[in-house]
């Protein structure tokens, strides 16, 4: 069972991200001080910078999730359409869904969850523990659509194929927004970026025109304080591009 708001970093990403955050360190430290004392400031960040590379991976899971259930809803609409219990659609999809996106896929691996739990206990309940654990709002209202045809006899093939119709062009406009959020992020991030590379060239290019920066005491507190702001400005980049749709 996928807990969705957990995501522990495999061996291979640990130390992907380790060594990345080290060259990142040193790195920094090198243009903004030419020396590596200030590295020991990144390693009381270390659990928080570990924490959001976490934080972005179960984003990533999230809508990796999403973009597969899309597929996933017209192939359950299909399967009930012949007469299928939901247990035989989410079987036959599950399959699908493999032949697509391969059987590591995230949304194969639930669905084969589900499937062996809906030989124990009832679908319904099943597919409300899903929605519970993806705490996404198209998979929620997709449950709430099937529990409540189940429970009053209504049409259930119309109901699934207009609720289907729905969350799509739902998920079609909100994929639009948050490319739209993430380009200006990406924007915002090149911007701050900037000022550091041009340093960096005129460390190359020509050192004693900046050397004042790393010699005296005023140009050490400088540097001190972009290294400050730029933490500051960065969490607020973070804070105005994370809008939830």
């Amino acid at each position: 069972m996928i807990s969705y708001d957990e995501y522990k970093l495999s061996s291979k990403e640990y130390i992907i991200f380790i060594l990345t955050y080290i060259c990142l360190a040193l790195l920094i430290s090198y243009i903004l001080f030419h020396s590596v004392i200030p590295t020991l400031f990144f390693a009381l960040a270390f659990n928080r910078t570990k924490t959001k590379v976490s934080d972005y991976f179960i984003e990533k899971r999230r809508k990796e999730l999403l973009e597969q259930f899309k597929d996933l809803l017209f192939n359950l609409a299909t399967a009930l359409s012949t007469k299928a219990s939901m247990q035989e659609a989410i079987g036959d999809s599950k399959e699908k869904i493999m032949q697509i996106y391969g059987d590591k896929s995230v949304l194969y691996v639930e669905l084969d969850y589900i499937y062996k739990k809906m030989m124990q206990e009832d679908d319904i309940e099943v597919l409300k523990d899903f929605a519970r654990r993806a705490r996404i709002d198209d998979i929620y209202d997709f449950v709430q659509i099937y529990a409540s045809c189940k429970y009053t006899g209504a049409n259930l093939i119309f109901a699934m194929n207009k609720a289907a119709s729905v969350i799509i062009d739902k998920m079609t406009i909100e994929k639009e927004i948050f490319e739209m959020i993430r380009r200006k992020k990406y924007e915002g991030m090149v911007i701050l970026l900037m000022p550091v590379i041009i340093l960096f060239l005129l460390n190359i290019s020509a050192a004693d025109y900046v050397l004042i920066l790393y010699t005296s005491i005023y140009g050490k507190l400088l540097m001190t304080a972009v290294l400050v702001s730029y933490v500051g400005i960065y969490e607020l980049i973070e804070r105005i591009t994370k809008v939830r749709v």
